[in-house]
Parts: C-alpha cells; sequence; structure tokens
C-alpha cells in the first residue's frame, strides 16, 4: 500500500510534468514562473524549490535549455531566418536571441548555422570532409558486441528532435522513484527513419538501464528490452541537434561500404553526459546500429 509521503511526491512528479508538457508546447510563448506555476496549481512562493530539488536544476535553466535547443534545431533544418527562429522560440528580439544562444553554443546563431550546415554537406576546407576511403577521427566505427539490456521509459511519437521532452519526465518520474545515481545510463531507441517515416508516425522511447534486481515496473514507465548481438557504433562530439550528421555517414557510406547488414533491432543512442550541465559542443553521443 502506498504511503501518504509516496502519494505526495507521486501527485508532486505529475504535476511537474505537466509542467514539462506546457513549455514543450508553448516554446514560444512567455514562461514566467507565475504562468507555469499555475498549471500545476502550485504556489510560485514554493514551486522552485519544488521543481529545482525533483528536476536538478531551476525551472528558468529548463526553459532556457529548451528554447535553445528548439532553436539549434531550425538553425540547422530549415532556412528560416534569425529573426523568425527567434520569435518562434520566445525572444522577444534578435539581440535577446542572439545573446542566450552564443553565451550557450559560444557562437552566434548565423554562425552555428553557417559551421552545422556545412558540416553537414561536408563541403567546407576547414571542417571535416566524410569520405568512404578516409574515415574521420570523429566518425571512426568501432565493431563490438553488446550484452542484452532491459531499458525502462516512456514512449515519444513524433519528431525525433522533440523527444527531449520523454528525457524530462523521464527524469522526474525515475528521481521519484530513485533510480537514479550516478552511474545510470541514458538511452534513446529509435525504430523508424525519420527520412522515410512520416513524422506523426515516428516512434521512439527516452530509457535508462535498470539493473537486474528490479522487482517490478515502476508506475508510468514502460520496459523494452535489448537483445545481445554484434554491433557497429561510433561516438559523435556535439550538440544534439546535429546528429544527423554521423547518421548519414553511418547508414549512408559506412554501411553499404562493410561486410554487414543491419539486424532487426532498432538504433540506439547512448548520451554520455549530462546536457543540464554540458556545453553543447562537449555533449557525447554513441550511436548503436546491431549488425549481421
Amino acid at each position: 500500500m502506498m504511503t501518504r509521503k509516496a502519494t505526495t511526491l507521486s501527485q508532486y512528479t505529475t504535476r511537474l510534468n505537466i509542467v514539462i508538457d506546457y513549455i514543450y508546447n508553448n516554446i514560444n510563448r512567455e514562461l514566467d514562473v507565475i504562468t507555469l506555476a499555475d498549471q500545476c496549481h502550485m504556489s510560485t512562493y514554493h514551486f522552485h524549490r519544488v521543481y529545482r530539488s525533483i528536476a536538478g536544476e531551476t525551472i528558468n535553466a529548463t526553459v532556457r535549455r529548451m528554447r535553445l535547443h528548439v532553436a539549434a534545431g531550425m538553425l540547422i533544418r530549415t532556412q528560416d531566418s534569425i529573426a523568425k527562429v527567434a520569435e518562434h522560440t520566445g525572444y522577444a528580439s534578435i539581440e535577446a536571441f542572439s545573446r542566450a544562444f552564443s553565451q550557450r553554443y559560444k557562437q552566434p546563431p548565423s554562425l552555428f548555422r553557417q559551421h552545422e550546415q556545412a558540416k553537414a554537406k561536408g563541403c567546407a576546407a576547414e571542417f571535416y570532409i566524410i569520405k568512404v576511403e578516409e574515415d574521420s577521427n570523429m566518425f571512426n566505427v568501432e565493431i563490438g558486441s553488446n550484452e542484452q539490456m532491459t531499458l525502462i521509459g516512456l514512449e515519444h511519437h513524433g519528431d525525433y528532435m522533440q523527444i527531449g521532452q520523454a528525457f524530462e519526465k523521464l527524469n522526474v518520474l525515475a528521481q521519484q522513484q530513485g533510480l537514479l545515481g550516478a552511474d545510470t545510463r541514458f538511452f534513446g531507441v529509435y525504430f523508424d527513419d525519420p527520412k522515410t517515416v512520416e513524422e506523426s508516425k515516428l516512434k521512439s522511447m527516452a530509457t535508462i538501464l535498470v539493473p537486474k534486481t528490479t522487482a517490478s515496473l515502476p508506475e508510468g514507465l514502460c520496459e523494452f528490452a535489448i537483445p545481445s548481438g554484434k554491433t557497429a557504433s561510433l561516438l559523435y562530439q556535439g550538440d544534439y541537434a546535429s546528429l544527423e550528421t554521423p547518421y548519414e555517414y553511418l547508414f549512408g557510406q559506412w554501411l553499404p561500404n562493410s561486410e554487414f547488414e543491419p539486424a532487426d533491432v532498432p538504433v540506439i543512442e547512448e548520451y554520455l553526459n549530462d546536457v543540464r550541465d554540458t556545453p553543447p559542443h562537449e555533449l557525447l553521443t554513441r550511436i548503436t546500429c546491431y549488425i549481421k
């Protein structure tokens, strides 16, 4: 039987996940503390402390990080003007947006777009150029094997760039269940090819690896088993918004020129550092494709 303390914590978790959904669905609006506290029917005097204690960062840091993540994706994937990107992500002026973006990404939005799009096309001398016969050190593919893993997490449907919404909620739920620690491993599981499957039908999961000793599935989370098998993986350093570049190399160049074929297992990404306190250009992601 759930204790009163556990019930209260569960209620807090549910209410904070409502806030996370609201932020993602209203990223272009004013997201002040009063508005967000109202979403979960909590006093503004206490909302700050409760959110920080459960989520691990302040609500202002979460909102800023979410806004800039969406902005980085738009800069890479669209030709929208800087002004439109700023407006879409809730900044009142280009100056305010550029200042916030430069502080996190260490370069202004226009230069970030230029660099990332050039990398993706492999068309600028000062950036790495992917060649079949000459692997870049950044894209060193390693052949290995993984043991079977039991992952638990939340399903996400739609744009893979928005899976952060599921990870934010997973972080809150897992924290409530006492499943997070210094050694917790976070994985994204991706079931479809975003270039061939309609965006609304894309399926993915935000997950963590749980100990084999976990007796039952925590409430609100679902389970997914990754089988053991041979793998091809590469380690990518950079912002999550630019992960398309290593994917293009792994599946568009390395795999067709290898002796392997992809196995019937979803692609997984393991996130090796904490997005909350790691500069975007230092984020490490291991992309793993099961092969046969």
